[in-house]
């Protein structure tokens, strides 16, 4: 080993061995804690989260979908409405200006009482009786 290529890469070899047991020695494989088996309540429920997540997502994207159709359904209504407004305030205008053409226009007033004749005729038919 006298070249420097080869002390640099025996250098390099070691330097990884040694990183390597460090991390083998850091996660501690040989302790209890690491062979004790995983609870089952606790993977169970670890699963049911997941599902209740998945569940969480499948109605959030349900909601949004309900969402922009009622959006959707909720402007064809206020233009409809828009619409509605705009005739009716057509129609007004055009009753204010029939009113007026008709106030404007001269009317037939009667004017007066109407005569009453008294006539004294004598009676057509009499009784004698009384």
């Amino acid at each position: 080993m006298k070249s420097l290529p080869a002390r640099i890469g025996a250098l390099l070899a070691a330097l990884a061995i040694f990183g390597f047991a460090l991390v083998v020695i850091a996660a501690r494989p040989w302790t209890a804690e690491a062979r004790i088996k995983r609870d089952p309540r606790l993977v169970a429920l670890e699963n049911r989260e997941k599902e209740l997540q998945q569940e969480a997502k499948d109605v959030q994207r349900a909601v949004s979908e309900r969402w922009a159709e009622y959006r959707q359904r909720l402007k064809k209504r206020e233009r409809a409405i828009a619409a509605a407004q705009r005739k009716h305030r057509q129609e007004l205008a055009r009753a204010k200006l029939a009113a007026a053409r008709a106030a404007a226009t001269p009317r037939t007033v009667y004017v007066g009482v109407p005569v009453v004749q008294v006539v004294s005729l004598p009676p057509v038919s009499t009784s004698k009786s009384s």
